[in-house]
């Protein structure tokens, strides 16, 4: 992953909550003591997420002011929706015939409440997103699970996936696996005095109880809550936590926006993040508090952070640039073909967007070099096979770095078509074959045919001097 400036302000962040750490557990504590524990669990929420003087409202009094006045803002707003998604979760059973997949007997919520923690820059791109779904009991059963319900209990301890019957009625979603299944789903108990999480399972002499407070604080530095990236690959998690959002955002907004937009509409209902007496927000239907789900932000607003990187070596380096980067070293198909397919794809993205950008393929390698990313390197190897006028000597001194096969290959092609275009400088040409030459110890068969004609369009440009000799291969 790239070491970004905005990961700096992250982490720098996270040593700000840490060093609030008391205050913190304190405030989430207090949010809870004057909310009325008694009504049904969709109405504790909505007065813990609307309510003066508690919840949401205490938590803007008390906390933003331990992060400022500095360069950060931060705020807690609330969301009410009144529809609960309802979904039918979807779980491996094992027959005579081996494992299937088998509905649970009815349809049940996703959840009570959900947690979001985004981390902004100042136009409200989305830089950090963590996201926890809770199921809220008002008691604690004493049985062999804390939850006993025969769909809740198993949607979140069982079920490998779900099915919405609600909001996107017949779409499937994923469930997330081990320890990031618990970060993700957890219980909440609005219990007196203290309102406590639960981590899954629900079995009674497993998951810990962590009072509300502490899971608050581990909520703001990073050791709960699952991540959530803005450009969901398929049905897992990511997409789940942007289908409630984007369902709120749609809503409110009347039309359907791009996701990075939806989401800054949304804030905009906030007004400014300065501004706390703003922050809560009903949507959907009027009526009642007795059925809903309720959604509790924990925005952290940087000013110091653009769309565009500040800092001199990524300069005009967009946050979409940086996104990709990161989606490229994140790939792990199994499948050959699709891997190096999805490869590919994400690698032309990038090279695209740094086309567009008017970034000089030259900046990029050498914030590639500074971070030590490869998935850098490939965009950058990309942008030079697709505009070839651009100076393949920082590519070649950075290239006897790269370990990974596939960026070995987007080298290669960014040479050959710089060799094509007319290449005539002959210390390049040898500098090039020399590289290439140090790839073929471990290349694979694709990446060595690769090599091999290059080589052979090297000779030719070197009029058989010092051309290259075919190697043996592994």
């Amino acid at each position: 992953m790239i070491t970004t400036i905005s990961k700096q302000r992250i982490s720098d962040f996270q040593a700000e909550v840490n060093g609030n750490a008391d205050k913190i557990r304190r405030a989430g504590q207090e949010a809870w003591k004057k909310v009325d524990l008694d009504p049904s669990e969709p109405k504790i929420i909505y007065d813990f997420l609307s309510s003066p003087g508690v919840g949401t409202n205490y938590l803007n009094a008390t906390l933003p002011p331990l992060f400022g006045p500095r360069e950060r803002v931060m705020k807690f707003a609330s969301i009410f929706l009144h529809q609960k998604p309802m979904v039918l979760g979807w779980r491996r059973v094992f027959g005579q015939n081996g494992p299937k997949e088998q509905s649970l007997p009815s349809q049940c919520e996703l959840g009570d409440l959900q947690f979001l923690f985004l981390y902004l820059a100042e136009d409200k791109t989305v830089c950090q997103c963590r996201s926890i779904i809770f199921q809220a009991k008002k008691h604690v059963s004493h049985g062999d699970y804390v939850i006993e319900h025969p769909c809740q209990r198993p949607l979140y301890d069982e079920c490998t996936s779900f099915e919405y019957k609600t909001i996107l009625s017949g779409n499937k979603r994923t469930l997330p696996s081990g320890t990031a299944r618990e970060r993700g789903l957890q219980y909440l108990f609005l219990e007196a005095p203290f309102v406590r999480a639960r981590m899954i399972p629900a079995d009674a002499g497993r998951g810990a109880f962590v009072d509300f407070g502490e899971l608050l604080l581990r909520l703001m530095n990073d050791s709960t809550g699952l991540e959530v990236i803005r450009r969901p690959k398929g049905t897992g998690w990511d997409q789940i936590v942007w289908d409630l959002i984007d369902h709120v955002a749609n809503t409110v907004t009347r039309n359907k926006q791009d996701r990075n937009n939806g989401i800054k509409s949304l804030f905009d209902h906030f007004n400014s993040f300065e501004n706390h007496a703003n922050a809560f927000l009903p949507v959907g239907a009027a009526g009642g508090s007795e059925s809903g789900f309720g959604i509790q932000f924990v925005i952290v607003w940087d000013s110091q952070l653009g769309g565009e990187k500040p800092d001199s070596l990524s300069r005009g380096m967009p946050f979409a640039l940086l996104d990709m980067v990161d989606e490229y070293l994140e790939i792990e198909d199994e499948h050959y073909e699709t891997r190096i397919k999805h490869k590919d794809r994400v690698a032309e993205k990038m090279a695209r967007l740094i086309l567009d950008h008017k970034i000089p393929p030259q900046r990029v390698i050498q914030a590639a070099e500074h971070f030590r990313d490869e998935g850098l390197i490939v965009g950058a190897a990309f942008a030079m096979r697709l505009d070839p006028t651009h100076d393949l000597e920082p590519l070649l001194k950075i290239g006897s770095r790269v370990k990974r096969l596939h960026v070995q290959g987007g080298i290669v092609a960014a040479i050959r078509r710089v060799v094509h275009v007319g290449l005539r400088d002959k210390s390049t040409l040898l500098a090039s074959e020399a590289l290439i030459k140090s790839y073929l110890a471990t290349a694979d068969e694709s990446l060595t045919r690769a090599i091999h004609a290059l080589q052979e369009d090297l000779r030719k440009q070197l009029g058989g001097e010092g051309g290259s000799e075919r190697a043996n291969t592994r």
